[in-house]
């Protein structure tokens, strides 16, 4: 996920959270989860780092990248969703 932010030139920030799965209570409420990495971009908000790859590049890549973010999603096809929006979770 990083190599793909740098890829891209974009800036981020990371957040440090705890090794525990159970101790990570900020990535829970946030995503409904507790695996990581996270991406919160806007208000969108995704997880399993292949899927946050493959959103960095159709949002911000040239085609190239875009092409390499429809294999991607191809390899995800009738799998669950990693992602929501941070609208979607402010009921949960």
């Amino acid at each position: 996920m990083r190599q793909a932010l740098d890829n891209l030139g974009l800036p981020y920030g990371v957040i440090q959270v705890p090794y525990d799965r159970p101790a990570r209570t900020a990535v829970a409420e946030l995503t409904g989860q507790h695996r990581t990495p996270v991406l919160v971009d806007g208000g969108t908000v995704i997880w399993d780092s292949r899927r946050i790859v493959s959103y960095l590049y159709s949002t911000y890549g040239d085609e190239d990248m875009r092409e390499r973010a429809r294999e991607l999603d191809a390899e995800f096809a009738g799998s669950e969703p990693d992602l929501c929006s941070l609208e979607d979770r402010s009921d949960a």
